[in-house]
Protein backbone atom coordinates (compact mmCIF):
# COMPACT_ATOMS: atom_id res chain seq x y z
CA UNK A 1 0.00 0.00 0.00
CA UNK A 2 1.32 3.45 -0.75
CA UNK A 3 2.27 5.50 1.68
CA UNK A 4 1.14 9.30 1.49
CA UNK A 5 3.75 11.86 3.09
CA UNK A 6 3.78 15.33 3.69
CA UNK A 7 6.28 17.96 3.26
CA UNK A 8 6.79 20.90 5.17
CA UNK A 9 7.93 24.37 3.88
CA UNK A 10 11.42 25.36 4.96
CA UNK A 11 10.51 28.92 5.18
CA UNK A 12 7.06 28.98 6.98
CA UNK A 13 6.58 25.59 8.20
CA UNK A 14 3.30 25.45 5.78
CA UNK A 15 2.16 22.56 4.67
CA UNK A 16 3.29 22.18 0.81
CA UNK A 17 1.21 21.83 -2.10
CA UNK A 18 2.37 19.35 -4.92
CA UNK A 19 1.51 20.48 -8.91
CA UNK A 20 1.93 16.92 -10.77
CA UNK A 21 2.11 19.14 -14.20
CA UNK A 22 5.42 20.94 -12.88
CA UNK A 23 6.53 18.37 -10.40
CA UNK A 24 6.60 21.26 -8.21
CA UNK A 25 5.66 21.71 -4.47
CA UNK A 26 4.25 24.87 -3.93
CA UNK A 27 3.65 26.62 -0.28
CA UNK A 28 0.21 28.65 -0.26
CA UNK A 29 1.21 30.35 2.42
CA UNK A 30 4.18 31.90 1.86
CA UNK A 31 4.35 31.39 -1.70
CA UNK A 32 8.02 29.14 -2.18
CA UNK A 33 8.35 26.88 -4.72
CA UNK A 34 10.60 24.05 -4.40
CA UNK A 35 11.43 21.17 -7.20
CA UNK A 36 10.40 17.66 -6.21
CA UNK A 37 13.68 16.99 -6.21
CA UNK A 38 14.49 19.35 -3.52
CA UNK A 39 12.46 16.99 -0.76
CA UNK A 40 12.99 13.48 -2.23
CA UNK A 41 16.26 13.69 -4.85
CA UNK A 42 17.28 10.19 -3.59
CA UNK A 43 13.93 9.25 -4.39
CA UNK A 44 14.30 10.36 -8.18
CA UNK A 45 17.73 9.14 -8.12
CA UNK A 46 16.08 5.32 -7.45
CA UNK A 47 13.56 6.12 -9.91
CA UNK A 48 16.74 7.00 -12.54
CA UNK A 49 18.25 4.24 -10.95
CA UNK A 50 15.18 1.84 -11.84
CA UNK A 51 14.51 3.23 -15.29
CA UNK A 52 18.63 2.39 -16.36
CA UNK A 53 17.98 -0.97 -15.16
CA UNK A 54 14.62 -1.27 -17.33
CA UNK A 55 17.33 -0.07 -19.82
CA UNK A 56 14.78 2.94 -20.56
CA UNK A 57 17.81 4.78 -21.09
CA UNK A 58 16.12 8.51 -21.77
CA UNK A 59 13.88 8.10 -19.38
CA UNK A 60 16.54 7.45 -16.89
CA UNK A 61 18.95 10.42 -18.02
CA UNK A 62 15.99 13.11 -17.42
CA UNK A 63 15.81 11.96 -14.09
CA UNK A 64 19.59 12.08 -13.12
CA UNK A 65 19.78 15.34 -15.10
CA UNK A 66 17.15 16.34 -12.01
CA UNK A 67 19.62 14.75 -9.56
CA UNK A 68 22.08 17.50 -10.52
CA UNK A 69 19.87 20.13 -10.99
CA UNK A 70 20.57 20.74 -7.14
CA UNK A 71 23.74 18.33 -6.43
CA UNK A 72 25.95 19.47 -9.62
CA UNK A 73 28.29 17.15 -8.22
CA UNK A 74 26.22 13.98 -7.45
CA UNK A 75 28.60 11.44 -8.35
CA UNK A 76 25.90 8.71 -8.94
CA UNK A 77 23.90 10.68 -11.53
CA UNK A 78 26.81 11.72 -13.28
CA UNK A 79 27.41 8.01 -13.63
CA UNK A 80 24.25 7.02 -14.57
CA UNK A 81 24.23 9.79 -17.45
CA UNK A 82 27.31 8.10 -19.11
CA UNK A 83 25.97 4.61 -18.42
CA UNK A 84 22.94 5.92 -20.31
CA UNK A 85 24.85 7.28 -23.46
CA UNK A 86 26.66 4.07 -23.38
CA UNK A 87 23.21 2.18 -23.32
CA UNK A 88 25.00 -0.14 -20.59
CA UNK A 89 22.65 -1.12 -17.44
CA UNK A 90 26.37 -0.83 -15.30
CA UNK A 91 29.75 -0.71 -15.15
CA UNK A 92 30.11 -4.41 -14.81
CA UNK A 93 28.63 -4.37 -18.07
CA UNK A 94 32.07 -2.69 -19.68
CA UNK A 95 33.67 -6.02 -18.50
CA UNK A 96 32.21 -6.97 -21.76
CA UNK A 97 33.74 -4.41 -24.44
CA UNK A 98 31.30 -6.11 -27.15
CA UNK A 99 28.83 -3.65 -25.39
CA UNK A 100 29.89 -1.07 -27.16
CA UNK A 101 30.94 -2.44 -30.39
CA UNK A 102 30.33 -0.58 -32.90
CA UNK A 103 28.31 2.09 -30.98
CA UNK A 104 28.21 6.22 -31.88
CA UNK A 105 29.87 7.38 -28.90
CA UNK A 106 30.34 11.41 -28.96
CA UNK A 107 27.78 12.27 -26.65
CA UNK A 108 29.26 9.16 -23.61
CA UNK A 109 32.61 11.34 -24.50
CA UNK A 110 31.00 15.02 -24.16
CA UNK A 111 28.99 13.10 -20.72
CA UNK A 112 32.80 12.18 -19.44
CA UNK A 113 34.33 15.66 -20.06
CA UNK A 114 31.27 17.10 -17.93
CA UNK A 115 31.72 14.24 -15.18
CA UNK A 116 35.70 14.90 -14.98
CA UNK A 117 34.84 18.76 -14.44
CA UNK A 118 32.65 18.46 -11.68
CA UNK A 119 34.15 15.83 -9.90
CA UNK A 120 37.55 16.50 -7.77
CA UNK A 121 40.80 14.80 -8.97
CA UNK A 122 40.39 11.29 -7.55
CA UNK A 123 37.32 10.53 -8.47
CA UNK A 124 37.77 12.21 -11.79
CA UNK A 125 40.28 9.20 -11.84
CA UNK A 126 36.88 6.98 -12.32
CA UNK A 127 35.74 8.75 -15.17
CA UNK A 128 38.90 8.89 -16.90
CA UNK A 129 39.40 5.37 -17.11
CA UNK A 130 36.35 5.12 -18.16
CA UNK A 131 37.21 7.50 -21.42
CA UNK A 132 40.42 4.84 -21.70
CA UNK A 133 38.18 2.42 -21.72
CA UNK A 134 35.78 4.23 -24.79
CA UNK A 135 38.92 4.98 -26.72
CA UNK A 136 40.47 1.94 -27.36
CA UNK A 137 37.05 0.74 -27.88
CA UNK A 138 37.14 3.60 -30.86
CA UNK A 139 40.08 1.80 -32.08
CA UNK A 140 39.00 -1.14 -31.78
CA UNK A 141 35.67 -0.17 -34.25
CA UNK A 142 37.55 0.82 -36.75
CA UNK A 143 40.15 -1.95 -37.29
CA UNK A 144 36.44 -4.01 -36.91
CA UNK A 145 35.32 -2.02 -39.92
CA UNK A 146 38.30 -3.10 -41.67
CA UNK A 147 38.10 -6.64 -41.12
CA UNK A 148 34.31 -6.87 -41.90
CA UNK A 149 35.18 -4.83 -45.08
CA UNK A 150 37.32 -7.88 -46.19
CA UNK A 151 35.44 -10.35 -44.93
CA UNK A 152 31.88 -9.27 -46.19
CA UNK A 153 32.34 -10.76 -49.72
CA UNK A 154 34.39 -13.61 -50.90
CA UNK A 155 34.34 -11.53 -54.18
CA UNK A 156 36.09 -8.93 -52.30
CA UNK A 157 38.61 -11.29 -51.07
CA UNK A 158 39.00 -12.78 -54.51
CA UNK A 159 39.41 -9.43 -55.83
CA UNK A 160 42.99 -8.82 -53.33
CA UNK A 161 43.92 -12.51 -53.52
CA UNK A 162 44.34 -11.78 -57.64
CA UNK A 163 45.94 -8.45 -57.50
CA UNK A 164 48.10 -9.27 -54.88
CA UNK A 165 49.03 -12.29 -56.99
CA UNK A 166 49.69 -10.32 -60.13
CA UNK A 167 51.42 -7.72 -58.11
CA UNK A 168 53.82 -11.11 -56.77
CA UNK A 169 54.36 -12.44 -59.78
CA UNK A 170 55.67 -9.15 -61.38
CA UNK A 171 58.06 -8.94 -58.27
CA UNK A 172 59.06 -12.28 -58.89
CA UNK A 173 59.68 -12.18 -62.75
CA UNK A 174 61.12 -9.32 -62.04
CA UNK A 175 64.06 -10.78 -59.68
CA UNK A 176 64.69 -14.14 -62.15
CA UNK A 177 65.42 -11.49 -64.86
CA UNK A 178 67.75 -9.55 -62.54
CA UNK A 179 68.94 -12.94 -61.98
CA UNK A 180 69.64 -14.36 -65.60
CA UNK A 181 70.62 -10.49 -66.92
CA UNK A 182 73.31 -11.28 -64.19
CA UNK A 183 74.47 -14.75 -64.89
CA UNK A 184 74.46 -13.92 -68.71
CA UNK A 185 77.81 -13.16 -68.92
CA UNK A 186 78.77 -16.52 -67.40
CA UNK A 187 77.36 -18.55 -69.25
CA UNK A 188 78.14 -16.83 -72.68
CA UNK A 189 81.63 -16.92 -71.60
CA UNK A 190 81.59 -20.71 -70.53
CA UNK A 191 79.64 -22.53 -73.15
CA UNK A 192 82.00 -21.26 -76.24
CA UNK A 193 84.75 -22.62 -74.09
CA UNK A 194 83.15 -26.18 -73.23
CA UNK A 195 82.16 -26.21 -77.06
CA UNK A 196 85.83 -26.14 -78.09
CA UNK A 197 87.00 -28.50 -75.73
CA UNK A 198 84.67 -30.90 -76.85
CA UNK A 199 85.86 -30.14 -80.17
CA UNK A 200 88.82 -32.35 -79.90
CA UNK A 201 86.43 -34.91 -78.78
CA UNK A 202 83.82 -36.97 -81.60
CA UNK A 203 81.24 -35.27 -82.91
CA UNK A 204 78.69 -37.93 -81.30
CA UNK A 205 80.03 -36.96 -77.82
CA UNK A 206 79.30 -33.07 -78.43
CA UNK A 207 75.59 -34.40 -79.43
CA UNK A 208 75.31 -36.23 -76.27
CA UNK A 209 76.89 -32.95 -74.32
CA UNK A 210 74.51 -30.54 -75.81
CA UNK A 211 71.52 -33.07 -75.69
CA UNK A 212 72.51 -33.40 -71.91
CA UNK A 213 72.39 -30.04 -70.62
CA UNK A 214 69.53 -28.86 -72.93
CA UNK A 215 67.44 -31.54 -71.02
CA UNK A 216 68.44 -30.56 -67.52
CA UNK A 217 67.46 -27.27 -68.74
CA UNK A 218 64.16 -28.28 -69.58
CA UNK A 219 64.11 -30.34 -66.34
CA UNK A 220 64.45 -27.14 -64.09
CA UNK A 221 62.26 -25.10 -66.50
CA UNK A 222 59.61 -27.48 -65.83
CA UNK A 223 60.50 -27.82 -61.80
CA UNK A 224 60.06 -23.99 -61.45
CA UNK A 225 57.09 -23.73 -63.42
CA UNK A 226 55.31 -26.57 -61.10
CA UNK A 227 57.05 -24.83 -58.21
CA UNK A 228 55.33 -21.16 -59.25
CA UNK A 229 52.14 -22.73 -59.88
CA UNK A 230 52.05 -24.42 -56.80
CA UNK A 231 52.76 -21.32 -55.23
CA UNK A 232 50.35 -19.09 -56.65
CA UNK A 233 47.83 -21.60 -55.87
CA UNK A 234 48.51 -21.01 -51.99
CA UNK A 235 49.19 -17.28 -52.42
CA UNK A 236 46.26 -16.10 -50.56
CA UNK A 237 47.61 -12.56 -48.83
CA UNK A 238 43.47 -11.96 -47.54
CA UNK A 239 44.13 -14.26 -45.30
CA UNK A 240 47.45 -12.82 -44.08
CA UNK A 241 45.44 -9.34 -43.77
CA UNK A 242 43.19 -10.61 -41.71
CA UNK A 243 45.32 -12.14 -39.45
CA UNK A 244 47.59 -9.06 -39.21
CA UNK A 245 43.76 -7.07 -38.24
CA UNK A 246 42.96 -10.02 -35.84
CA UNK A 247 46.39 -9.80 -34.00
CA UNK A 248 45.97 -5.52 -34.24
CA UNK A 249 42.28 -6.36 -32.40
CA UNK A 250 43.42 -9.05 -30.03
CA UNK A 251 46.54 -6.34 -28.80
CA UNK A 252 43.73 -3.77 -27.87
CA UNK A 253 41.61 -6.50 -26.25
CA UNK A 254 43.99 -7.21 -24.09
CA UNK A 255 45.00 -3.56 -23.27
CA UNK A 256 40.94 -3.28 -22.88
CA UNK A 257 40.64 -6.09 -20.14
CA UNK A 258 43.84 -4.45 -18.57
CA UNK A 259 42.52 -0.72 -18.31
CA UNK A 260 38.94 -2.65 -17.22
CA UNK A 261 41.01 -4.29 -13.84
CA UNK A 262 42.36 -0.82 -13.04
CA UNK A 263 38.87 0.59 -13.31
CA UNK A 264 37.32 -1.73 -11.52
CA UNK A 265 39.89 -0.51 -8.18
CA UNK A 266 39.02 3.24 -9.10
CA UNK A 267 34.95 3.24 -7.41
CA UNK A 268 34.76 5.91 -5.25
CA UNK A 269 34.22 5.09 -1.23
CA UNK A 270 33.04 7.81 0.17
CA UNK A 271 30.10 8.67 -1.88
CA UNK A 272 27.95 8.97 1.27
CA UNK A 273 29.15 12.24 2.34
CA UNK A 274 27.72 13.99 -0.94
CA UNK A 275 24.33 13.52 0.25
CA UNK A 276 23.98 15.37 2.54
CA UNK A 277 25.83 18.84 0.73
CA UNK A 278 22.29 19.70 -0.52
CA UNK A 279 20.83 19.62 2.63
CA UNK A 280 23.12 21.67 4.07
CA UNK A 281 23.14 24.35 1.35
CA UNK A 282 19.10 24.52 1.84
CA UNK A 283 19.51 24.83 5.48
CA UNK A 284 22.24 27.62 4.98
CA UNK A 285 20.13 29.55 2.69
CA UNK A 286 16.88 29.63 5.70
CA UNK A 287 18.14 32.90 7.83
CA UNK A 288 15.70 35.17 9.35
CA UNK A 289 14.37 38.54 8.20
CA UNK A 290 14.85 41.71 10.77
CA UNK A 291 11.14 43.31 10.54
CA UNK A 292 12.95 46.69 9.81
CA UNK A 293 14.25 44.75 6.35
CA UNK A 294 10.63 44.70 5.21
CA UNK A 295 9.10 47.76 3.51
CA UNK A 296 5.63 47.69 3.56
CA UNK A 297 4.84 50.08 0.79
CA UNK A 298 6.96 47.92 -1.70
CA UNK A 299 4.25 46.68 -4.96
CA UNK A 300 4.77 42.68 -5.08
CA UNK A 301 3.17 41.11 -7.76
CA UNK A 302 1.63 38.22 -7.62
CA UNK A 303 3.34 35.44 -9.66
CA UNK A 304 0.19 33.30 -10.33
CA UNK A 305 -2.52 36.29 -11.18
CA UNK A 306 -0.55 39.25 -11.27
CA UNK A 307 -2.71 40.87 -8.60
CA UNK A 308 -1.29 42.90 -5.81
CA UNK A 309 -0.08 40.99 -2.66
CA UNK A 310 -0.74 42.75 0.55
CA UNK A 311 1.54 42.44 3.72
CA UNK A 312 0.10 40.78 7.01
CA UNK A 313 -0.01 42.64 10.21
CA UNK A 314 2.73 40.91 11.95
CA UNK A 315 4.56 41.26 8.59
CA UNK A 316 5.82 37.81 7.73
CA UNK A 317 3.53 36.90 4.54
CA UNK A 318 2.23 38.58 1.79
CA UNK A 319 -1.30 37.52 1.01
CA UNK A 320 -2.95 38.17 -2.59
CA UNK A 321 -6.37 38.64 -1.61
CA UNK A 322 -7.23 37.76 -5.57
CA UNK A 323 -5.99 33.79 -5.85
CA UNK A 324 -5.77 33.10 -1.69
CA UNK A 325 -1.89 32.32 -2.43
CA UNK A 326 0.80 33.66 0.34
CA UNK A 327 4.30 34.38 0.42
CA UNK A 328 6.78 34.42 3.01
CA UNK A 329 8.56 38.22 3.42
CA UNK A 330 12.06 36.34 3.42
CA UNK A 331 11.80 35.68 -0.53
CA UNK A 332 11.55 39.21 -1.08
CA UNK A 333 14.14 40.49 1.69
CA UNK A 334 17.43 40.16 3.85
CA UNK A 335 19.34 40.35 0.85
CA UNK A 336 17.44 37.57 -1.51
CA UNK A 337 19.25 38.73 -4.71
CA UNK A 338 22.96 37.23 -2.87
CA UNK A 339 21.63 34.23 -1.92
CA UNK A 340 20.45 33.46 -5.11
CA UNK A 341 24.16 34.71 -6.82
CA UNK A 342 25.68 32.48 -4.00
CA UNK A 343 23.53 29.68 -4.92
CA UNK A 344 24.54 29.89 -9.01
CA UNK A 345 27.54 30.69 -8.27
CA UNK A 346 27.81 27.15 -6.69
CA UNK A 347 25.87 25.07 -9.09
CA UNK A 348 22.96 24.98 -7.20
CA UNK A 349 20.49 26.27 -9.95
CA UNK A 350 16.87 25.06 -8.95
CA UNK A 351 17.08 26.90 -5.92
CA UNK A 352 18.88 29.73 -7.32
CA UNK A 353 15.93 29.54 -9.99
CA UNK A 354 13.38 30.15 -7.31
CA UNK A 355 15.07 33.27 -5.63
CA UNK A 356 15.43 35.18 -8.80
CA UNK A 357 11.67 33.80 -9.37
CA UNK A 358 10.99 35.86 -6.41
CA UNK A 359 13.05 38.82 -6.93
CA UNK A 360 10.78 39.63 -10.54
CA UNK A 361 7.76 39.10 -8.37
CA UNK A 362 9.37 42.21 -6.59
CA UNK A 363 10.71 43.82 -9.63
CA UNK A 364 9.63 42.46 -12.91
CA UNK A 365 12.27 44.35 -14.93
CA UNK A 366 15.28 43.33 -12.55
CA UNK A 367 18.16 42.68 -15.02
CA UNK A 368 20.01 40.59 -12.94
CA UNK A 369 16.76 38.38 -11.49
CA UNK A 370 15.55 37.69 -15.32
CA UNK A 371 19.19 36.80 -16.54
CA UNK A 372 19.94 34.39 -14.00
CA UNK A 373 16.50 32.33 -14.82
CA UNK A 374 18.03 32.23 -18.18
CA UNK A 375 21.41 31.37 -16.85
CA UNK A 376 19.60 28.41 -14.54
CA UNK A 377 18.06 26.90 -17.40
CA UNK A 378 21.19 26.29 -19.07
CA UNK A 379 23.20 25.38 -15.71
CA UNK A 380 25.70 27.94 -17.04
CA UNK A 381 26.64 30.50 -13.88
CA UNK A 382 27.41 33.01 -15.93
CA UNK A 383 27.70 34.78 -19.88
CA UNK A 384 31.34 33.09 -19.94
CA UNK A 385 30.41 30.09 -19.13
CA UNK A 386 27.88 29.36 -22.58
CA UNK A 387 29.97 27.47 -25.18
CA UNK A 388 28.69 25.86 -28.51
CA UNK A 389 30.55 22.35 -27.24
CA UNK A 390 27.27 22.96 -24.10
CA UNK A 391 25.16 19.11 -23.83
CA UNK A 392 21.54 20.85 -23.47
CA UNK A 393 18.82 18.94 -24.62
CA UNK A 394 16.07 20.65 -27.12
CA UNK A 395 13.67 21.06 -24.20
CA UNK A 396 15.72 23.04 -22.34
CA UNK A 397 16.82 25.47 -25.62
CA UNK A 398 13.59 25.62 -26.41
CA UNK A 399 12.48 26.97 -22.11
CA UNK A 400 16.18 28.99 -22.34
CA UNK A 401 14.19 31.12 -25.76
CA UNK A 402 11.18 31.57 -23.83
CA UNK A 403 12.87 32.94 -20.90
CA UNK A 404 14.81 35.45 -22.74
CA UNK A 405 11.31 36.43 -24.20
CA UNK A 406 10.26 36.99 -20.82
CA UNK A 407 12.93 38.84 -20.06
CA UNK A 408 13.23 41.15 -23.28
CA UNK A 409 9.22 42.04 -22.79
CA UNK A 410 9.40 43.24 -18.96
CA UNK A 411 12.96 44.28 -18.89
CA UNK A 412 13.71 48.33 -19.54
CA UNK A 413 14.08 50.03 -22.34
CA UNK A 414 17.78 50.21 -22.16
CA UNK A 415 18.39 46.54 -21.60
CA UNK A 416 15.86 45.23 -24.47
CA UNK A 417 19.16 45.07 -26.77
CA UNK A 418 20.92 42.52 -24.55
CA UNK A 419 18.15 40.05 -24.38
CA UNK A 420 17.97 40.55 -27.89
CA UNK A 421 21.85 39.23 -28.28
CA UNK A 422 21.27 36.67 -25.98
CA UNK A 423 18.38 35.31 -27.95
CA UNK A 424 20.89 35.28 -31.19
CA UNK A 425 23.79 33.99 -28.83
CA UNK A 426 21.10 30.62 -28.30
CA UNK A 427 20.11 30.70 -32.06
CA UNK A 428 23.25 29.95 -32.86
CA UNK A 429 23.59 27.46 -30.61
CA UNK A 430 20.70 25.52 -32.45
CA UNK A 431 22.77 26.84 -35.26
CA UNK A 432 25.66 24.93 -34.66
CA UNK A 433 23.91 21.66 -33.17
CA UNK A 434 22.32 20.96 -35.75
CA UNK A 435 24.98 21.92 -38.15
CA UNK A 436 26.69 19.36 -36.20
CA UNK A 437 25.22 16.68 -36.60
CA UNK A 438 24.78 16.69 -40.33
CA UNK A 439 28.78 16.95 -40.50
CA UNK A 440 28.96 14.01 -37.86
CA UNK A 441 26.90 11.90 -40.77
CA UNK A 442 29.52 13.38 -43.76
CA UNK A 443 32.52 12.27 -41.13
CA UNK A 444 30.98 8.72 -40.45
CA UNK A 445 31.24 8.72 -43.90
CA UNK A 446 34.36 9.52 -44.63
CA UNK A 447 35.09 6.93 -42.01
CA UNK A 448 33.84 4.24 -43.58
CA UNK A 449 35.40 5.03 -47.06
CA UNK A 450 38.93 5.14 -45.05
CA UNK A 451 38.44 2.19 -43.41
CA UNK A 452 37.70 0.18 -46.74
CA UNK A 453 40.42 1.98 -48.49
CA UNK A 454 43.26 0.36 -45.78
CA UNK A 455 41.68 -2.43 -47.03
CA UNK A 456 42.19 -2.20 -50.91
CA UNK A 457 45.15 -0.30 -50.50
CA UNK A 458 47.18 -3.10 -49.64
CA UNK A 459 46.29 -4.91 -53.07
CA UNK A 460 46.02 -1.79 -55.33
CA UNK A 461 48.77 0.72 -53.81
CA UNK A 462 50.28 2.80 -56.45
CA UNK A 463 49.19 5.96 -58.36
CA UNK A 464 46.50 4.72 -60.26
CA UNK A 465 44.99 3.52 -57.05
CA UNK A 466 46.12 6.40 -55.02
CA UNK A 467 44.31 8.85 -57.90
CA UNK A 468 41.07 7.20 -57.63
CA UNK A 469 40.58 7.17 -54.26
CA UNK A 470 42.38 10.53 -53.37
CA UNK A 471 39.52 11.72 -55.91
CA UNK A 472 37.15 9.64 -54.26
CA UNK A 473 37.46 10.49 -50.44
CA UNK A 474 38.08 14.19 -51.98
CA UNK A 475 34.22 14.06 -53.30
CA UNK A 476 32.91 12.87 -49.83
CA UNK A 477 34.87 15.40 -48.08
CA UNK A 478 33.40 18.10 -50.25
CA UNK A 479 30.12 16.94 -49.03
CA UNK A 480 31.43 17.88 -45.62
CA UNK A 481 32.71 21.39 -46.67
CA UNK A 482 30.10 23.53 -46.34
CA UNK A 483 29.15 21.82 -42.87
CA UNK A 484 32.83 22.63 -41.96
CA UNK A 485 32.44 26.57 -43.43
CA UNK A 486 29.43 27.48 -41.55
CA UNK A 487 30.85 26.01 -37.80
CA UNK A 488 33.74 27.79 -38.49
CA UNK A 489 31.32 30.91 -38.98
CA UNK A 490 29.17 29.95 -36.27
CA UNK A 491 31.82 29.34 -34.08
CA UNK A 492 33.68 33.19 -35.10
CA UNK A 493 29.75 34.85 -34.75
CA UNK A 494 29.00 33.17 -30.90
CA UNK A 495 32.47 34.05 -30.02
CA UNK A 496 32.39 37.72 -31.12
CA UNK A 497 28.59 38.03 -29.75
CA UNK A 498 29.26 36.49 -26.92
CA UNK A 499 32.33 38.99 -25.90
CA UNK A 500 29.81 42.06 -27.35
CA UNK A 501 27.15 40.62 -24.80
CA UNK A 502 29.52 40.72 -21.71
CA UNK A 503 31.06 44.13 -22.99
CA UNK A 504 27.09 45.45 -22.65
CA UNK A 505 26.75 44.87 -19.24
CA UNK A 506 30.18 44.36 -17.90
CA UNK A 507 28.51 45.60 -14.65
CA UNK A 508 27.02 42.70 -13.70
CA UNK A 509 28.65 39.38 -11.77
CA UNK A 510 26.91 37.34 -14.02
CA UNK A 511 28.11 38.76 -17.07
CA UNK A 512 32.05 37.02 -16.88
Amino acid sequence: MAVLKSYTCSKCAGVLLFDSDQEIFDCPFCGTKFNAADFHGGEILDQAKDCLKKKSFDAAKEKFYDVLDNEPDNFDALLGIVLCELRIVSIVDLADRKVLENKDLTNAKKALINAKRQMPKDKAAFFDKISDLVNIQVKLNRYEKEKNELLKSEEAQNLINRKLLTVHQDDRSRHRGELLSNLWPVFAFALPFLALVELFKSSGEIIVFFAALIGIIILVVVSIIRNDEEEDANYKPALYLERNLKGKIMGLEKDYVSEFKKLSGLYPKDLASQNTKNDQAETKESSSVSVSDINPDEMIICSKCAAKLLLDKQKRVYQCDHCGVAYGVSLFFGMPMEKALNSINSGYYADAEKRFDSLIMVHPSDFEANLGRILCEGKWSKISDIDLTDVVSEARVKEIKIRIADASQHTSFENKPYFENLGKLIALYEDYTSNSQKLDLCNNAVDEFDARTDVYAVAFSGPDFRAKTEAERKELMSKSYPYQIKKKKIEQEFTALRKTIIGMRSDSVLAK
